[in-house]
Protein backbone atom coordinates (compact mmCIF):
# COMPACT_ATOMS: atom_id res chain seq x y z
CA UNK A 1 0.00 0.00 0.00
CA UNK A 2 1.55 3.57 -0.73
CA UNK A 3 0.15 6.85 0.58
CA UNK A 4 0.76 9.63 -2.51
CA UNK A 5 0.54 13.41 -0.93
CA UNK A 6 1.72 16.72 -0.80
CA UNK A 7 4.07 17.78 1.20
CA UNK A 8 3.30 20.06 4.47
CA UNK A 9 5.57 19.29 7.38
CA UNK A 10 8.78 20.38 7.87
CA UNK A 11 9.59 16.43 8.06
CA UNK A 12 8.25 15.73 4.55
CA UNK A 13 10.04 18.50 2.79
CA UNK A 14 13.49 17.05 4.67
CA UNK A 15 12.40 13.58 3.39
CA UNK A 16 12.16 15.68 -0.13
CA UNK A 17 15.51 17.31 0.10
CA UNK A 18 16.65 13.56 0.86
CA UNK A 19 15.15 12.17 -2.07
CA UNK A 20 16.11 14.81 -4.35
CA UNK A 21 20.11 14.27 -3.16
CA UNK A 22 19.51 10.30 -4.10
CA UNK A 23 17.72 11.43 -7.65
CA UNK A 24 21.18 13.46 -8.54
CA UNK A 25 23.70 11.06 -7.41
CA UNK A 26 22.40 8.42 -9.81
CA UNK A 27 21.79 10.64 -12.75
CA UNK A 28 25.34 11.09 -14.62
CA UNK A 29 25.31 14.75 -14.67
CA UNK A 30 26.34 17.40 -12.00
CA UNK A 31 23.06 19.72 -11.84
CA UNK A 32 25.53 22.29 -10.14
CA UNK A 33 24.05 24.50 -13.51
CA UNK A 34 20.45 24.35 -12.25
CA UNK A 35 21.48 25.64 -8.24
CA UNK A 36 20.80 22.66 -7.51
CA UNK A 37 22.11 22.95 -3.48
CA UNK A 38 20.96 26.66 -3.24
CA UNK A 39 16.97 24.96 -4.23
CA UNK A 40 17.43 21.90 -1.63
CA UNK A 41 18.40 25.26 1.37
CA UNK A 42 15.04 26.63 0.01
CA UNK A 43 12.69 23.56 -0.80
CA UNK A 44 9.91 25.53 0.85
CA UNK A 45 10.01 28.43 -1.53
CA UNK A 46 10.71 27.06 -4.46
CA UNK A 47 8.07 24.51 -4.19
CA UNK A 48 5.79 26.52 -2.22
CA UNK A 49 2.54 25.13 -2.01
CA UNK A 50 0.55 28.68 -3.04
CA UNK A 51 2.93 27.99 -6.87
CA UNK A 52 3.16 24.34 -6.51
CA UNK A 53 4.50 22.02 -4.05
CA UNK A 54 5.58 18.88 -3.99
CA UNK A 55 4.00 15.25 -4.52
CA UNK A 56 6.05 12.50 -2.28
CA UNK A 57 5.08 8.59 -2.19
CA UNK A 58 5.59 6.68 1.40
CA UNK A 59 5.24 2.71 1.87
CA UNK A 60 5.26 1.56 5.39
CA UNK A 61 6.16 5.49 6.96
CA UNK A 62 9.63 5.20 4.14
CA UNK A 63 9.56 7.91 1.50
CA UNK A 64 10.27 6.56 -1.92
CA UNK A 65 9.36 8.77 -4.09
CA UNK A 66 8.61 12.50 -5.17
CA UNK A 67 7.75 15.33 -7.96
CA UNK A 68 8.10 19.03 -7.70
CA UNK A 69 5.74 21.12 -9.38
CA UNK A 70 7.30 24.64 -9.69
CA UNK A 71 6.07 27.65 -11.21
CA UNK A 72 7.93 28.62 -14.89
CA UNK A 73 5.56 31.27 -15.83
CA UNK A 74 2.17 32.80 -15.10
CA UNK A 75 1.08 29.93 -17.39
CA UNK A 76 3.75 27.42 -16.87
CA UNK A 77 4.53 24.87 -14.13
CA UNK A 78 7.82 22.83 -14.49
CA UNK A 79 7.91 18.91 -12.89
CA UNK A 80 11.40 18.63 -11.36
CA UNK A 81 13.49 15.96 -9.78
CA UNK A 82 10.90 12.83 -10.31
CA UNK A 83 12.58 10.46 -8.62
CA UNK A 84 11.14 6.45 -7.14
CA UNK A 85 13.74 4.73 -4.75
CA UNK A 86 15.19 1.78 -7.19
CA UNK A 87 13.52 -0.63 -4.87
CA UNK A 88 10.46 0.18 -5.66
CA UNK A 89 10.07 0.91 -9.17
CA UNK A 90 8.38 -1.30 -11.73
CA UNK A 91 4.78 -1.30 -9.41
CA UNK A 92 3.21 1.45 -11.31
CA UNK A 93 3.83 4.34 -8.87
CA UNK A 94 5.47 6.62 -11.63
CA UNK A 95 2.68 6.93 -13.19
CA UNK A 96 0.50 7.65 -9.52
CA UNK A 97 3.12 10.43 -8.63
CA UNK A 98 2.83 11.89 -12.00
CA UNK A 99 -1.11 11.93 -11.94
CA UNK A 100 -0.84 13.73 -8.91
CA UNK A 101 1.98 16.66 -9.80
CA UNK A 102 -0.30 16.90 -12.81
CA UNK A 103 -3.56 17.31 -10.66
CA UNK A 104 -1.55 19.31 -8.68
CA UNK A 105 -0.71 21.89 -11.17
CA UNK A 106 -4.17 22.23 -12.69
CA UNK A 107 -5.01 22.88 -9.32
CA UNK A 108 -2.50 26.35 -9.58
CA UNK A 109 -4.78 27.14 -12.78
CA UNK A 110 -1.32 26.23 -14.89
CA UNK A 111 -2.16 25.36 -18.67
CA UNK A 112 0.89 23.35 -19.26
CA UNK A 113 3.85 21.59 -17.63
CA UNK A 114 7.34 21.11 -18.80
CA UNK A 115 9.51 19.04 -17.76
CA UNK A 116 13.60 18.06 -18.77
CA UNK A 117 14.90 14.54 -18.71
CA UNK A 118 18.33 12.53 -20.32
CA UNK A 119 18.20 10.72 -23.27
CA UNK A 120 19.16 7.64 -21.46
CA UNK A 121 16.25 7.25 -19.01
CA UNK A 122 13.89 5.16 -21.44
CA UNK A 123 11.20 4.36 -18.59
CA UNK A 124 10.53 7.58 -17.48
CA UNK A 125 10.63 8.81 -21.26
CA UNK A 126 7.84 6.40 -22.01
CA UNK A 127 5.95 7.28 -18.89
CA UNK A 128 6.18 11.17 -20.40
CA UNK A 129 4.70 10.39 -23.14
CA UNK A 130 2.17 7.89 -22.45
CA UNK A 131 1.11 10.60 -20.01
CA UNK A 132 0.54 12.98 -23.42
CA UNK A 133 3.87 14.89 -22.86
CA UNK A 134 5.26 15.72 -26.46
CA UNK A 135 8.88 16.39 -27.03
CA UNK A 136 9.46 20.49 -27.53
CA UNK A 137 11.81 22.60 -28.07
CA UNK A 138 13.99 23.24 -24.70
CA UNK A 139 12.43 26.08 -22.73
CA UNK A 140 16.19 27.25 -20.53
CA UNK A 141 19.94 26.62 -21.20
CA UNK A 142 21.03 22.74 -19.75
CA UNK A 143 24.55 22.55 -21.02
CA UNK A 144 24.21 18.30 -22.03
CA UNK A 145 23.72 17.53 -25.17
CA UNK A 146 21.84 14.82 -24.64
CA UNK A 147 18.73 16.59 -22.37
CA UNK A 148 15.19 16.24 -23.79
CA UNK A 149 12.46 18.97 -23.33
CA UNK A 150 8.76 17.78 -22.81
CA UNK A 151 5.93 19.83 -22.26
CA UNK A 152 2.26 19.04 -21.60
CA UNK A 153 -1.15 21.25 -21.96
CA UNK A 154 -3.20 20.80 -19.33
CA UNK A 155 -5.98 23.60 -19.45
Amino acid sequence: MFDIFLARSEEDFEAAAKLFRQYAAEIPIALDFQNFEEELQQLQNVYAETLGGIILCKQNNIYIGCAGIRKLNADTAELKRMWIRPTARGKGLGEKILNAAVELAKSKNYKAIVLDTLDHMHPAIKLYKEAGFKETAPYYFNPHKNALYFKKIIG
